[in-house]
């Protein structure tokens, strides 16, 4: 009976297949019995060596992510009050109009969860609106007594009248909490009306330390520099209500507390990052502490620790054992099996090596259709290899290539919808109704595949992402799933090169008597989610947010600035323009106001005339396809 091979489907005949297992057993018996003993010595000693290596990475990681989560947080109060001061320099904001101040105070008050109060000051250094969040989360006006205090530290603390940059400072005392200034000047036809200030309190910061420490699963707290106060916890927050800290041998926290004799763990601990052990009561794991000193909130260095149970790194160091002496053990016996047993086996192992190599990279072009083989494992080996690498290519058609590597690498983290700047492209051909119109549903489908798969290489070649094809128009964007730096500048350089390219092919096109393709390119680069959306089974890598229709209105205002000999405009917002550089080719082309949009939109144009020669990747010809 024939059996089909599951990667080309031709059947095979049944053979008669040798059992790997028999023949390592004859061939490796007494080469274990032998060496079983110097290998697991050697082993013992690197596995110790690199566990502790790893565990020192991991260590710094952990603590340097959660540095990073408090300067997220700091970064967004930096935002909202920068974003206060743009608004009133925009006159959408007036000192005199409290309502409206009022309500611009509340949403970022809903928004910002690090922001404790916002006060809006005058020139004089009045206060015209100040708005407080209490511990219950309701907002309310600042009570007087505070104000008047607030109204005092402000005055002492005034930044530069024309300095553009937000400015923190503190810790302050007002009332019985600590709170940590921001403040920035309102700045319009270039003097300042006043200031705004956030007040960043010891409650807001406790509830995103405690916010952290559900998230990564762990004890996360803050020290004073000299390890004397607590003045945040993620799981005890309500400790520092109406406080600005308490003393560590007072705290409830009877772990934390145990800091105090804390043993240091030199393997672990690094330059920045510092691990201690702390002996249980009635256990042999304990706890390991994790503590970084960092400066941020304009206030005096700090030290932000996590700890958790020992038990975890105990068990790291189990399995790595483990693992490092079978591994060790395993390459020591293949090398000396490779001896006996020859090319036979060492080549076919080789080639699966190499193929698995290209898969952990994910070089799905190095991948090559294996033989089969005659030993039973290698043979099963073989086929799912195979199989594999079929199922990877058909599923890389549906999913830009560079999340599946992610997906590979990261698991669930790669499709988790982020907040990022990137850079949206939309394409869409000038006239394809009527082209389409000559040509049969064959010939159209030909057409569209050329023209997409062109593009798609483009995008791919400088780092984009295809978003989606919607009829003879495409989606793409710069900046995820990986971060790019220069995301705006490959968008640019994309589009140069969709134009030369379009050029090139429409030059033989017309040669040949064939109508030219027209194609109208919108750019534009913001915020905007990314990631995973949809529901159950439904769901696509994709962007949303208001930077995709800017980017598409964009292309459809090509309508109105195309002229009658181009074979590609390329239009692009300000922002996306300076983002690029000053050498990107962009030129201003006036301001407009984009379709379905009040405010207007400063718009570059890319003179494809002086495109210049780029490194592209040509259309095929259709005799090519």
């Amino acid at each position: 009976m024939a059996i089909p091979t599951p990667v080309t489907g031709k059947p095979h005949a049944r053979r008669r297949l040798v059992s790997l297992r028999v023949l390592l057993a004859l061939t490796f018996g007494l080469l274990v019995a032998v060496s079983v003993g110097s290998v697991l010595a050697i082993s013992i000693k690197a596995s110790f060596t690199n566990t502790f290596s790893l565990l020192n990475r991991q260590a710094g990681r952990a603590v340097n992510d959660l540095e990073n989560s408090l300067r997220d947080e700091a970064e967004l109060v930096n935002r909202a009050v920068t974003g206060l001061a743009t608004l009133y320099g925009g006159r959408r904001l007036e000192l005199a109009e409290t309502a409206g101040l009022r309500i611009a105070l509340d949403t970022i008050l809903e928004s910002t969860p690090a922001v404790e109060a916002l006060v809006m000051f005058d020139a004089n250094g009045s206060s015209t609106v100040a708005r407080l969040r209490q511990p219950s989360g309701l907002v309310v006006d600042m009570p007087a007594d505070l104000l008047a205090d607030m109204g005092d530290i402000q005055r002492r603390t005034a930044v530069v009248p024309t300095d553009p940059d937000a400015r923190w400072s503190g810790p302050f005392r007002l009332g019985p909490a600590t709170f940590n200034l921001v403040a920035k000047n309102l700045i319009r036809n270039g003097g300042s009306d006043g200031q705004v200030v956030a007040l960043v309190g010891q409650w807001a910061i406790n509830r995103v330390v405690a916010k952290l420490g559900r998230e990564g699963e762990t004890t996360v707290f803050m020290l004073t520099r000299d390890a004397s106060q607590v003045f945040a916890h993620s799981r005890l927050p309500e400790q520092f209500q109406g406080k600005s800290g308490v003393a560590l041998v007072d705290f409830p926290d009877e772990i934390l507390r145990s800091l105090a004799g804390a043993q240091p763990v030199d393997e672990i601990s690094g330059d920045a990052v510092k691990a201690f052990h702390v002996q249980g009561n009635g256990s042999r794991t304990g706890h390991i502490f994790l503590t970084k000193e960092v400066s941020m909130f304009g206030a005096e260095p700090f030290i932000l620790g996590a700890y958790f149970s020992g038990v975890e790194l105990r068990e790291e160091l189990r399995r790595t054992l483990v693992a490092l002496a079978a591994g060790v053990v395993g390459l020591l016996l293949a090398v000396v099996a490779a001896v006996f047993l020859g090319k036979r086996i060492s080549s076919p192992m080789s080639r699966i090596a190499a193929n698995a190599a290209a898969f952990s990279d994910f070089r799905l072009d190095d991948i090559s259709v294996l033989p089969r083989s005659r030993v039973r494992e290698i043979d099963d080996q073989v086929v799912a290899m195979n199989t594999l690498g079929t199922m990877m290519s058909e599923f890389t058609q549906y999913v830009p290539r560079k999340l599946v590597a992610r997906i590979i690498s990261s698991g669930v983290e790669a499709k988790r919808p982020v907040e990022r700047e990137i850079t949206i492209m939309f394409t869409d051909i000038v006239g394809f109704t009527s082209i389409s119109e000559r040509l049969s549903a064959a010939e159209t489908a030909l057409l569209l595949n050329r023209h997409f798969d062109a593009l798609a290489n483009i995008v791919g070649a400088t780092g984009g992402t295809v978003d989606k094809f919607v009829g003879d128009g495409m989606m793409a964007f710069w900046g995820a799933p990986e971060a790019d730096h220069d995301h705006a500048g490959h968008a640019v350089e994309a589009a140069r090169s969709i134009a030369v390219a379009i050029s090139a092919d429409n030059q033989s096109r017309r040669d040949l008597g064939e109508p030219a393709l027209r194609l109208r390119i919108g750019i534009h680069t913001g915020r905007a989610l990314v990631g995973h959306i949809g529901g159950g089974d439904r769901q696509s890598y994709t962007v949303v947010g208001d930077v995709v229709n800017i980017a598409q209105r964009l292309e459809q205002m090509g309508r109105e600035l195309m002229a009658a000999d181009d074979d590609v405009i390329v239009l692009a917002s300000d922002i996306a323009a300076q983002k690029a550089g000053a050498n990107s080719g962009l030129e201003p082309a006036g301001t407009r106001v984009l379709p379905g949009r009040r405010r207007p939109v400063q718009v570059c144009i890319l003179r494809t005339d002086h495109a210049g020669q780029s490194n592209v990747i040509p259309l095929p010809h259709p005799a090519q396809a």
